[in-house]
């Protein structure tokens, strides 16, 4: 169930041959991410990062918090490595149902960086493409929990697989992020680890791209009006 992460413990971030910017560039990486780009790109040309983030809880406001964070950019049908995978030491013993969940342990975060130096890093990565996820306001929530004061990110700027999926059929309204990618076809290795639902998000958008087309969705701006057709009466 560890995925890995026992022999990437001490893995740092500088892995991804970036230098992390300054504590004060945080706002202008928020600000970069929030913006609106390559909305007439066809969709496979727009360069996409799948990410994901694992945590102690579901509660970011009552103490809960990251400790993994995990993307990997996708551009056509093509991932690009290396991707980013990197374990946070949180200020919390990770509670037993999490750990028996992703493998991670409170040991094996003795020696993981802080989050303060790591999400500068991920911030990076996440600004290469057009970030996605899977329910991403619950990641949103503990990112931007994180980002105070250095501005906030905005649900707009991210796209959701999940929206997308119940755009396309009603019938995953409800369903479970495994439910959805099983009916995809989209192998379910790595589940619950930042990197490998990272992985599962991107497998599962290029499945859907397909049915987007179908459906005469070229563009992100063609997107963002089928899904405001779509989902207006929800």
């Amino acid at each position: 169930m560890a995925y890995g992460y026992l022999r990437r413990t001490l893995v740092m971030a500088w892995r991804l041959n970036a230098r992390s910017p300054r504590p004060s560039a945080l706002r202008e990486l928020v600000e970069r991410i929030n913006r609106r780009r390559e909305l007439d790109l066809p969709l496979e040309e727009v360069e996409m990062v799948a990410f994901d983030l694992e945590t102690t809880g579901l509660k970011p406001g009552a103490g809960d918090e990251i400790i993994a964070l995990g993307a990997v950019r996708l551009r056509g049908n093509e991932l690009l490595y290396p991707a980013f995978d990197q374990l946070v030491r949180p200020g919390r013993r990770v509670p037993p149902l999490v750990e028996e969940l992703t493998g991670i342990s409170s040991e094996l975060l003795r020696y993981a960086p802080p989050l303060g130096a790591v999400l500068p890093l991920f911030l990076t990565y996440l600004s290469r493409g057009f970030p996605l996820g899977f329910n991403v306001a619950f990641d949103l929530a503990f990112l931007n929990q994180a980002l105070k004061p250095h501005g906030r990110l905005s649900e707009q700027a991210f796209l959701d697989v999940w929206t997308v999926a119940r755009a396309l059929d009603a019938r995953w309204e409800h369903a479970t992020m495994d439910e959805i990618a099983r009916y995809l076809e989209v192998d379910l290795k790595g589940r619950h680890t930042a990197l490998g639902d990272a992985l599962i998000h991107a497998h599962m958008w290029l499945k859907l791209r397909e049915r987007l087309k179908e459906k005469g969705v070229r563009t992100l701006r063609d997107l963002r009006s089928f899904l405001w057709l779509k989902l207006r009466h929800c």
